[in-house]
């Protein structure tokens, strides 16, 4: 017995060790490689930005998308995959991608964005919003934007 003991703590040891030195050299190449980066501005290529409207979408019945709300909980791959089953046929839904989930089991779409509406998201949110809300099984659907002031 005491064999054993001493066998599985120097295996625990040994191990500790062995994840301890490869968790430093991720650690080190982790560090040379932001290190090597050049910093935004300085030659470095801009990412675009990808811009989407969001749109809140409750159902009449929440069995419709339990399966996906449930999924996104546990897996948001499988869960993004089965909305893209769902939404297959849904003309309503053309172009919209599984932002997130409430824990109402709310859908949050996302829909991108065109130039027109990068400077005035409100009139294209409420369009969308408008469209989903139409469909008979859609209890309500409402923009997600934040709206600020203008600045004088």
């Amino acid at each position: 017995m005491m064999t054993f003991r001493c066998l599985t703590t120097a295996r625990a040891a040994c191990i500790a060790l062995t994840l301890g030195a490869a968790g430093l050299a991720v650690a080190a190449l982790q560090a040379s490689t932001y290190a090597s980066a050049e910093p935004p501005g300085e030659g470095a290529p801009q990412a675009e930005q990808r811009i989407a409207i969001e749109v809140v979408v409750r159902f009449k019945d929440d069995r419709i998308v339990k399966d996906i709300a449930d999924t996104f909980w546990k897996d948001r791959a499988l869960a993004a995959l089965k909305f893209e089953a769902f939404r297959r046929g849904r003309s309503e839904m053309a172009n919209a991608t599984l932002a997130r989930v409430s824990y109402s089991n709310e859908l949050i779409l996302a829909f991108p964005c065109d130039a027109a509406c990068r400077t005035q998201p409100g009139p294209a949110a409420r369009a969308l919003a408008d469209r989903l809300a139409r469909a008979a099984d859609v209890a309500y659907a409402e923009p997600n934007v934040t709206f600020q002031p203008a600045s004088p």
